[in-house]
């Protein structure tokens, strides 16, 4: 009696058919993954900014010109925000007078993965209510015309991981020309704002700072050649 040829898969046969569909799996659905992050990521941002935004509008129209809320560039400026900005905000932890609070203790990361200088849990910060931390670093006493009195970074995820500028991290900036919110190096072109080698939204910078603009300019958009 002959045997019939064998119909089942051998160990090797089965094997390769996995590796076959994790290779399409990898290179199919990875990158519908990531782009959905990244779309979540520069909606939560948005939000965070526009939320900041209006508080700040709404601030001015009560209290007048920035130029004249008494900033010093010190520590101590965090009364003036919870003064007069924090009441036109809904948060869920006020951190202003506890540095190390609302913030991740350890330094943020490049782009490229690689740790900066930037340790921000030594700046007074407050968490809205969709989980965002908001960090101010107060700089100048924000009298005279263009005057940046902060700068102001959002962590759309808080102390969460992964802590990284560009991804999770952006800044902006509170300056004294018409009391204004804006995103950090603004005025900058698109390519500036890529390739600078200290700053530029690129895993080659040092702190990656533009990324919010290069957003900004692309209508809330992460590019394909926004490095992520």
């Amino acid at each position: 009696m002959k045997l019939n040829k064998r119909n089942a898969f051998s160990t090797l046969e089965i094997i390769a058919s996995i590796f076959v569909i994790a290779v399409i799996f990898f290179v199919c659905v990875t990158p519908m993954m990531q782009n959905r992050i990244k779309n979540d990521n520069v909606s939560l941002l948005k939000k965070s900014y526009a939320e900041l935004f209006q508080a700040l509008q709404m601030a001015v129209g009560e209290n007048g010109d920035i130029s004249r809320w008494g900033f010093t560039g010190k520590f101590e400026d965090r009364k003036i925000i919870e003064q007069k900005i924090v009441p036109h905000l809904m948060l869920s932890e006020n951190c202003l007078d506890k540095a190390g609070k609302c913030v991740p203790l350890r330094n943020y990361r490049t782009l490229g993965n690689k740790y900066t200088t930037e340790n921000l849990s030594q700046y007074p910060a407050f968490t809205l209510s969709n989980g965002s931390s908001v960090i101010f670093e107060f700089l100048h006493s924000c009298r005279n015309t263009d005057n940046v009195c902060a700068n102001v970074y959002i962590d759309i995820n808080g102390s969460n991981k992964p802590n990284i500028f560009g991804h999770d991290l952006f800044v902006f900036v509170m300056e004294n020309s018409n009391s204004i919110l804006l995103p950090y190096n603004n005025k900058l072109t698109a390519d500036e704002l890529l390739n600078d080698k200290i700053e530029g939204c690129s895993k080659k910078a040092i702190t990656a700072k533009n990324c919010a603009a290069y957003i900004y300019k692309n209508n809330w958009k992460i590019t394909n050649d926004y490095e992520w």
